[in-house]
């Protein structure tokens, strides 16, 4: 009978060990998925910041876009201007050649007049 209760206390002492590693694995196994959750919660903080700055820098990627449109059109502007500027000037310069020209015929007849005079 001695045997019986010393396999019985054995076989209780075994169950008793199983339960105890049982029990350690579910504590293990307990902070482990706390720690995943808590890891998750601030992934998801993160997340959440992360996508709050791409919309920030979306809108300053509109804003300078709209900015980069309206200089566009400043410098196509300017350079109708500038054609126009160039073809006033162009206009001028052959005025001015001309009368030039014209000044210079005049001057030679002046002094073509003095000479004949003489």
């Amino acid at each position: 009978m001695n045997d019986m209760v010393a396999a019985s206390c054995q076989e209780l002492t075994q169950r008793a060990d199983t339960i105890i590693t049982l029990k350690r694995t579910i504590h293990a196994c307990e902070a482990c998925i706390e720690d995943h959750e808590t890891a998750k919660a601030e992934l998801e903080m993160d997340l959440g910041s992360e996508q709050q700055q791409v919309g920030i820098l979306e809108g300053k990627l509109d804003e300078a876009r709209l900015e980069l449109e309206h200089a566009a059109s400043e410098v196509a502007t300017t350079s109708t201007e500038l054609t126009e500027t160039r073809g006033a000037l162009e206009t001028l310069q052959g005025a001015f050649t001309e009368k030039t020209g014209l000044a210079e015929n005049l001057r030679r007849e002046r002094v073509l007049g003095k000479v004949r005079t003489y």
